[in-house]
């Protein structure tokens, strides 16, 4: 028996400690947040990543989530990290609010908040608001308005507010501006106004015209006082003229409303400022002189900054200022001139009817006086009306009227503006006569003293230019001035 050959085969199992034969186990997480910026906080640690980021090479597993941005609350939430995969978080942060608290006394003030109003009154609570500055502003009816900057807090009420009775208070907005409604271009209009300062302090005044020029603040006059202005519009139309009124501290109030005045057109053909005439001298008119006393002389008593004007005096008798130009039949026209009577007596102005032979058919066509009592109203600026009078409106002797008549000479019939303000309508014209002229007078009677009393500024015009006529070349007044040519006289005259 042969010997078995017999090999052996061993096979040999290693194992090796500590080897790690899984794959990769890795994932990645993306977050975003509205509003960005927030810092990324993983598991309490932070990953120097701030929002919007990709965080890579994460671990599988379970992590607390957390962002933080300064103004909004801490964001939290649990994100689970798979292998090989990527988790987007997105995030809205909610910002952090505070409420804010405005008070005034009295309340009932309406409270604007950055820039804009909230439709709330004090005394209101506000919640929501961002934390950092916001302009709180007050207005109240009557007070100033007032502002100031509250900063607002997160998870905190802030308080601001303001005791009115600590403030100056504004005065009261002035009514509309009280002048005349209607003017011709060139005629100084007057506007007065008043207004009362709940604080009893002084006020100044500033008028808006309306045509595009407007005045500086006035000097102060006394709360409850009535101030007057004037100005003259440099063209036609209709304008707007409103004021406001301004405390000694400063305090302004809103503008008035307005008054509308229309300014005509005015055909000056005749104007007279006695500007161009010596001091103490004759007006350069023809027919100048004085009897029993009486005087006409040119003065530097005048209306305005400066200028003269025409002084009437005559303490026992009269003084006459005959202006002899015409004015032809079926035309609208008037007459502007300052008044001012110094010295009471009887003195006016009146327009004469005279046909064109030159016959007079009237002394008075109308006829407006400063009656020393013979017309029955003493102290008024009257309508003569026979040996009665129309009064106007009270004067004061040493103050300046403008005195404007408007004459409709087809209705016979005149209007009478005192000061800008319409004082007399439809004035009947004296007499009856169909065709007509007028010559303009400045008179006293020698029945009546004149006393003392000045003119100034004196213009006829027409305000329909289609119609306007004098008639330069007519000759039958050739015994007095010629059309459009003018004199004063001072002479004793028994005829009204």
């Amino acid at each position: 028996m042969k010997p078995l050959n017999i090999s052996l085969l061993f096979t040999y199992v290693f194992i090796m400690a500590g080897l790690n034969c899984r794959q990769d186990s890795f994932g990645n997480l993306m977050v975003r947040s509205e509003p960005q910026g927030a810092e990324i906080i993983l598991d309490d640690s932070t990953t120097e990543e701030t929002t919007d980021a990709l965080i890579s090479d994460i671990d599988e597993g379970t992590y607390e989530l957390k962002l933080l941005l300064d103004g909004f609350e801490e964001w939290t939430d649990y994100v689970v990290i798979k292998a090989d995969s990527t988790v987007t978080v997105d995030a809205e942060l909610k910002q952090l609010t505070g409420a804010l608290e405005v008070k005034s006394q009295p309340e009932g003030a309406a409270i604007w908040l950055d820039s804009d109003s909230t439709g709330h009154l004090t005394n209101h609570l506000f919640f929501g608001l961002a934390p950092g500055s916001h302009t709180v502003e007050l207005s109240k009816d009557g007070y100033p308005s007032w502002d100031t900057t509250a900063t607002i807090v997160a998870d905190t009420t802030v308080t601001v507010g303001i005791d009115y009775s600590e403030l100056n208070r504004l005065p009261l907005i002035p009514d509309a501006p009280q002048g005349l409604h209607e003017a011709v271009l060139g005629v100084v209009c007057e506007f007065s106004v008043s207004t009362t300062d709940p604080d009893g302090d002084k006020v100044s005044f500033k008028f808006d015209w309306g045509d595009g020029d407007s005045t500086e603040w006035s000097e102060l006059v006394n709360s409850g006082t009535t101030y007057s202005d004037t100005h003259t519009f440099s063209a036609t139309g209709t304008w707007p003229v409103r004021v406001k009124a301004s405390d000694q501290n400063g305090a302004t109030s809103d503008w008035s409303n307005t008054h509308m005045i229309e300014i005509k057109q005015a055909n000056y053909y005749f104007l007279d400022d006695f500007n161009d005439y010596p001091l103490g001298g004759y007006p350069d008119w023809d027919n100048v002189s004085a009897e029993d006393g009486g005087s006409v002389e040119i003065s530097d008593i005048h209306f305005g900054e400066s200028g003269f004007s025409c002084k009437f005096t005559d303490p026992t008798e009269a003084a006459i200022a005959r202006i002899g130009t015409v004015v032809a039949e079926k035309q609208k026209a008037g007459i502007t001139f300052m008044w001012r009577i110094q010295q009471v007596g009887f003195f006016g102005f009146r327009a004469v009817d005279k046909d064109w032979s030159g016959t007079f058919y009237d002394w008075v066509s109308l006829y407006i006086i400063f009656d020393d009592g013979s017309r029955g109203y003493t102290g008024y600026i009257c309508v003569a009306s026979g040996s009665t009078g129309i009064p106007l409106c009270p004067y004061t002797p040493g103050e300046w009227y403008e005195i404007r008549a408007e004459f409709d000479q087809t209705a016979r019939s005149f209007d009478v503006y005192v000061n800008g303000e319409l004082k007399g309508t439809n004035m009947p014209f004296y007499g009856s006569l169909a065709e007509h002229v007028n010559e303009i007078h400045f008179i006293g009677f020698n029945n009546r003293t004149a006393g003392e009393v000045y003119v100034d500024d004196v213009g006829l015009y027409t305000t329909d230019e289609s119609s306007y006529s004098y008639y330069p070349d007519n000759t039958i007044f050739n015994t007095w001035p010629a059309p459009n040519s003018c004199h004063f006289k001072a002479q004793s005259s028994s005829s009204e």
